[in-house]
């Protein structure tokens, strides 16, 4: 993962502002697309571009708490208990607060990710409501999407996300 991320991180000032990580279920996706978010909104990245780990934004991003950052995935609050709950989809009103989120400004003065984690499990309704985030995204917005199957996404968001096979 440290490798795939370094190399990638080495044409930071190419970055893509959409991302789709793919590959076979398992093998770490999901951890090199977090490791992702967090070198771009770490603030004192190392030589080779990976999170420093230290820095306020790291230990912001490492406890789950970066207000910069935002997770879809197959867990949720539940609104009324405050527990953590599976779903089987990321709906449309989960992307809504996506867009929503990424047109505020920037807390940490970095960036602003999203991480979407597993993509392919976006209803058409939610992929469709991505679309004009991914075609007009904010300054400094970052999306990573994730997918196992990444042929269950539709392609128009294939066609907007630079594909990287993990």
């Amino acid at each position: 993962v440290r490798e795939a991320a370094r190399a990638a991180l080495a044409q930071r000032s190419s970055w893509p502002h959409a991302l789709l990580l793919h590959g076979p279920r398992g093998i770490g996706k999901h951890a090199l697309a977090l490791n992702f978010a967090q070198a771009l909104l770490c603030e004192s990245p190392a030589p080779d571009q990976l999170a420093c780990g230290v820095c306020p934004a790291c230990r912001y991003a490492i406890a789950g708490q970066h207000p910069d950052l935002m997770r879809l995935e197959l867990l949720m609050i539940d609104p009324e208990e405050g527990v953590p709950k599976a779903v089987d989809t990321i709906g449309i009103d989960r992307v809504r607060a996506l867009t929503d989120f990424v047109q505020l400004s920037s807390h940490r003065q970095r960036a602003k990710v999203a991480v979407i984690a597993p993509a392919d499990r976006m209803n058409a309704a939610a992929a469709n409501a991505l679309l004009k985030t991914l075609e007009e995204p904010p300054p400094g917005t970052y999306l990573i999407l994730v997918a196992d199957q990444p042929g269950r996404l539709p392609p128009t968001i294939l066609s907007r996300c630079r594909q990287l096979a993990a």
